[in-house]
């Protein structure tokens, strides 16, 4: 059977975006315009089996992409089961780390293909899982930090001004009240958190003039750009949680 005849099957179910190349006999590389979250793309392999009927496996990639950013699956009871709930919907097995579909007839293979990069992407979501707790852990730390920082200041997180974002658009992480002057200040703990703040300092700019600082969490993926509108937007950025225990005072003394 051809690379052409198993591409002519698939792209009946998938409107010609898939292509496949010959890797043995009977053995295909399956190249499918999708890709984790990251743009690292799935790994895709048809194989006949003995039983003249086909498989699909990832051969262990998506595991592997998994361990890059060091999220294993068995070692969370909660990824485990959601994990089996992915295979068991998508007709899947896992087999020493391999992720496989099995027992598919050459006129499904378009669907199963279909199928299985569904599946592939869902179990790579998990590592946005451990994204996303670092970053409610920041905002923990943030927020048992800050207390310390503020001295005898009255503080308020989750802040907005009712009367000028009634949408609450625009959200002060914390809003320190000041004998003189009050200020704004953030927890960026990301790239599109950075452009936000950046926005919201823009926003409160010419309305409130409070001045702003922005604390960064020091494992973020921030560009030089998002980190640049940052220093323009506010008056203090503080590039980790640990320097703000004495920068912050000193900052808020200076604008007091």
């Amino acid at each position: 059977m051809s690379p052409e005849y198993i591409e002519n099957i698939a792209t009946k179910s998938l409107s010609d975006i898939v292509t496949i190349d010959r890797r043995g006999l009977d053995d295909y590389r399956v190249n499918v315009p999708l890709s984790f979250a990251d743009g690292d793309d799935l790994k895709i392999i048809l194989k006949r089996m003995p039983n003249s009927k086909w498989l699909l496996t990832d051969e262990a990639h998506t595991f592997m992409y998994l361990s890059y950013g060091n999220v294993e699956v068995d070692s969370s009871s909660s990824r485990q089961r959601i994990l089996d709930r992915i295979l068991t919907s998508h007709n899947m097995q896992e087999h020493d780390g391999r992720l496989v579909m099995e027992n598919i007839d050459s006129e499904d293979i378009g669907a199963a293909i279909f199928t299985f990069s569904q599946a592939l992407l869902k179990v790579g979501d998990f590592s946005l899982w451990k994204q996303e707790r670092a970053k409610n852990e920041f905002l923990s730390y943030f927020q048992q930090v800050l207390p310390k920082c503020v001295g005898s200041r009255e503080y308020i997180f989750n802040y907005n001004y009712d009367d000028i974002d009634k949408e609450r658009n625009y959200v002060i992480d914390c809003f320190i009240r000041g004998a003189r002057n009050n200020v704004h200040v953030y927890a960026v703990n990301s790239d599109f958190k950075a452009k936000n703040t950046a926005i919201s300092m823009f926003f409160y700019g010419d309305k409130v003039k409070v001045p702003s600082c922005a604390i960064l969490d020091i494992d973020a993926d921030i560009s030089r750009r998002s980190r640049t509108q940052l220093a323009d937007a506010s008056e203090k950025v503080i590039d980790s949680l640990d320097k703000a225990s004495k920068m912050l005072p000193t900052f808020l003394d200076k604008v007091a």
